[in-house]
Order: structure tokens, then C-alpha cells, then sequence
């Protein structure tokens, strides 16, 4: 069998068959793999025929269009190259390794030849597109059938995934801008970006564990602790989504927004997301929003305005109430509509989080970034209202202007724990019985003599765990 100039270097001795690849697997990863190999032999072969080497055709019917058919035909193309004789067991498990467990250099330069023509020295920035949009459905797909939805209820968009695509796109270019649809990515152009998209490798290996393991297996059997060393383990997985009541709530998230803000949190708070608020459910009331969100750890805040726009910011500490900033570096604000964007701290102050109310010289709200009266991400006291005053960017996160004008009105906020709930001293379970608006006596006690009663009075709910929408209603237009 003849090979061309680039399938002579992908079986070459650069490439997997010639590493200890399977050493890689442990014992049970080998067997699962090696019963994936005498599937696809059998497939369309009677019980006495001999098992060994597969088609095309076979390897087609084996993935079932979880994998762009050209993708398909490269990947047999590129199995046969290394023995002429046919394709081994072990030729099959050295490659499989390669895709799942070699280094982010050797699964780039095989990922590149399935995806790029014959003979191509490059590939240009429409076939890179198709293989991440492609890759973000069999993701998908694995979540859903091998049960590893983890209680979110959530899909990929074709604009949903469009906005992960240009989001990753921007680190081909040097300047992180999304590169010109003429722009040609060498091989090394296509490993140097998978080191700096490591949420894109991650996600492209494991379709692969998709594609070649055996049967789906059921959520119970999922998460029993016999598969924690199989392939299976290593399967793409979200955060477990806790709280949620997907009767009454649908979130703003989709499955590429959440893998990057989760991939985006510190690593400790990535396995569990906790549903806390939603204007939409809770009720638009600020002090119904606090009531929910203080002294819940690490939060993802999400603000839609009434322009469409979507975005937020990541907290790294709980939220409470004082005069002075708070949080640390690793807080972020991000947007997520029209486009995808992460603001990491700048360094250049500490700016991080505030929250106050009922303050005469002191802005009473919530806000991220930037200073006093100006800040990346602000929601007023005054529920419904909100500025975003980067001109020409927030100095805490060197972020933009991430609502679609200065000052805007708000339609939905939505609010999500990250990490395991922190654990109550004393004091706070017995201030948690409180409302929000008692906890300040000596303030509000001042405000009286002064004959300023609390903004915030009308907005006391009879009931605090009313999850009532009609309760408060945002400002209309």
C-alpha cells in the first residue's frame, strides 16, 4: 500500500506506534480498548468469521457519525499507514493512546493530519472553525449519552458554539484578535495554539474517549467506583449542578459559557455549581437578592440588560456588606453576549468586589472593578438599574464597557455558587435568620433620627423564602 509523504511522517518514528503509548493505559483502560478493537472487527462479519483488522466502512459504523466522516476516513487512512499487513490491535491501541494520553505535541500533530488535506503544510482558519464547531457537537453528544449532564439542563447553540469558536480563534493571532478567514495554521502555529487552549485539547481528547470506549453505561453505574480508573472516568464532564429546579428556572448558561467560566474558576471550586438566585423566580428586589446570595462562598454573578446584552463577574469570596473593597485577584468579570470575553485582574488596584446599602455618603449597591461611581460592573440599590463605566477600560480588570450602553436597566441577574457551600459559624446561622435589613441596627436607628427612613423598607418581603415572581416586578421601559 502506497503512502504519501505525510503519512510516511505520521507513522514515522516521530509518532505513536513507536512510544511506549500503551504503558499509558492501565490495565482495564487496555482491556476496554481492546474490546472497542474487536467490535469494530466484528461489525458486519458472521460468528465464524475471523475478527481482525476493520474497514472503513467498519470504523464508520463503529462511531456512528460522532465524528465528521472526512475526520473518520483520515484517522483509518492514518492506522493502515503503519502496517501494511492491516490494522493491529496493537497499531489501534498505540493510536488511541496518542489521541486520549500523549503529550499535547505528539496529539496535535496527529489531530492536524486528520484535519487537514493530504500533503497540506497548513490549514486555513475555516477548516480549524470546523473541526472546534464539529468537536463542541460530539461533546455534547458524549455528555448526553453517557449521562455526564450532571443535572444541568442545557444544549450548544449554533451561536452559542460560533462565540466559543471566535473566543479560542483569538489565540492563533499574536495580538488576540480573531485572525482573517485567509489566514493559513502551520503545524506548529496548531501546537502552540492548543498550549495556549488547553479547555479546546481537553475537550478534543475526550470525544475521542467518546468515540472509542465501549457501550454507554447507566448513571449509576457511571458514578459507582468501579469506573473510576476506566476510560470511562476520563469522559467529559460538567460541574454538578446543585439547587437548580429546571421546572421553574431556565438559566442564561449553555454548555461552552459554562465549560469556560467553570475552566476559568480557581481549579478546588470547579466540581459543583449551587443555584442561588433569579430575578425572574426570586423576585427583582435587592434585598431579596442579598438575602440569597451573602455568606454562600464564591459566586458566578450573570446581568442580562434590555438590550440583550449578557454578562458578569466571578467573585472569589463571599459576598457581605461593608464600607471597602474586597476579594482578591482571582475575581474576573466577563461577557457573554454578543461576544465571549474574560477580564482577568489587571494588578493595578483592588478593586475587586463591594457591596453596601443604605449609605448616605457611600454608593449603596453591588459592583466589580474600577472605583466609586464608576465601576466595571455596577447593579444600584435601587433594583433595576446598573452601569458598566469603562471608558476606555476598567482599570481593576482592564475590561470594556460589557453592557450594550453606560447606564443600563436591567432584565434578568441570575447568580450561581461555585465550589462546596462554606461552612456557618454562630454568629452567621443566626444571622441568617435575620433579614437583610436588620442587620444594622445602629445605622438604621440613626437614619430615623435624621428622618430618612431605609430605601430599602418597601422592599421587605413578608415571606423571605418567597419565590414568588409577581412579589417585585423590574422597571419597565
Amino acid at each position: 500500500m502506497g503512502q504519501s509523504s505525510s503519512t510516511k511522517e505520521l507513522a514515522g518514528d516521530d509518532n505513536c506506534e513507536n512510544i511506549e503509548y500503551q504503558g499509558l493505559f492501565s490495565d482495564m483502560e487496555l482491556e476496554e480498548i481492546g474490546q472497542t478493537y474487536q467490535t469494530i472487527c466484528k461489525l458486519g462479519k458472521g460468528d465464524g468469521e475471523t475478527a481482525s483488522g476493520f474497514s472503513l466502512l467498519q470504523l464508520q459504523n463503529f462511531i456512528g457519525g460522532k465524528l465528521p466522516a472526512s475526520i473518520v476516513s483520515r484517522l483509518h487512512r492514518q492506522l493502515e499507514a503503519k502496517d501494511e499487513a492491516g490494522i493491529t490491535r496493537n497499531t489501534f491501541v498505540d493510536t488511541m493512546a496518542c489521541l486520549m494520553k500523549g503529550t499535547l505535541e505528539e496529539q496535535s500533530k496527529l489531530l492536524f493530519a486528520l484535519v487537514s488535506d493530504e500533503e497540506a503544510a497548513a490549514m486555513s482558519i475555516g477548516q480549524v472553525s470546523e473541526l472546534i464547531g464539529s468537536m463542541l457537537k460530539s461533546y455534547e453528544e458524549a455528555l448526553k449519552t453517557y449521562n455526564r449532564m450532571n443535572g444541568w439542563e442545557l444544549t450548544c447553540t449554533p451561536e452559542a458554539n460560533q462565540k466559543f469558536i471566535d473566543l479560542v480563534l483569538e489565540h492563533l493571532s499574536s495580538d488576540g484578535t480573531k485572525p482573517a478567514a485567509e489566514t493559513k495554521v502551520s503545524r506548529e502555529d496548531f501546537v502552540r495554539w492548543l498550549q495556549r487552549t488547553p479547555l479546546v485539547q481537553q475537550i478534543f481528547a475526550d470525544v475521542f474517549h467518546l468515540c472509542f470506549t465501549a457501550a454507554p453505561k447507566s448513571p449509576a453505574a457511571t458514578a459507582s467506583a468501579d469506573t473510576d480508573t476506566s476510560v470511562l472516568h476520563h469522559l467529559p464532564s460538567l460541574p454538578r449542578c446543585v439547587d437548580a429546579n429546571w421546572r421553574k428556572h431556565r438559566t442564561q448558561l449553555d454548555i461552552p459559557t459554562l465549560l469556560i467560566l467553570n475552566r476559568h474558576a480557581p481549579h478546588h471550586l470547579r466540581d459543583q455549581w449551587r443555584f442561588l438566585y433569579s430575578s425572574g423566580l426570586h423576585g427583582a428586589s435587592f434585598a431579596t437578592l442579598l438575602s440569597h446570595i451573602t455568606h454562600k462562598g464564591p459566586t458566578v454573578l450573570l446581568v442580562r440588560d434590555t438590550e440583550g446584552h449578557l454578562f458578569g463577574g466571578f467573585a472569589s469570596e463571599s459576598w457581605e456588606i461593608g464600607p471597602s473593597f474586597v476579594g482578591s485577584s482571582r475575581c474576573f468579570l466577563f461577557s457573554l453576549s454578543p461576544k465571549v470575553g474574560i477580564y482577568e485582574s489587571s494588578g493595578q488596584n483592588d478593586h475587586y468586589m463591594y457591596l453596601n446599602i443604605d449609605q448616605q455618603t457611600l454608593p449603596n449597591g453591588l459592583g466589580m472593578g474600577g472605583q466609586f461611581d464608576y465601576f466595571g460592573l455596577w447593579i444600584d440599590q435601587e433594583f433595576g438599574q446598573g452601569h458598566s463605566r469603562a471608558r476606555p477600560k476598567c482599570l481593576t480588570y482592564d475590561s470594556p464597557q460589557l453592557s450594550a450602553k453606560e447606564d443600563f436597566t436591567i432584565d434578568l441577574v441570575e447568580v450561581w455558587a461555585v465550589g462546596a457551600p462554606p461552612k456557618k459559624t454562630e454568629e452567621e446561622d443566626e444571622n441568617a435568620k435575620k433579614s437583610i435589613l436588620d442587620k444594622d441596627p445602629e445605622a438604621q436607628a440613626l437614619l430615623e433620627l435624621i428622618g430618612k427612613g431605609r430605601k430599602s423598607e418597601g422592599l421587605r418581603e413578608e415571606d423571605p423564602m418567597a419565590d414568588i415572581p409577581e412579589v417585585h416586578k423590574l422597571p419597565t421601559k
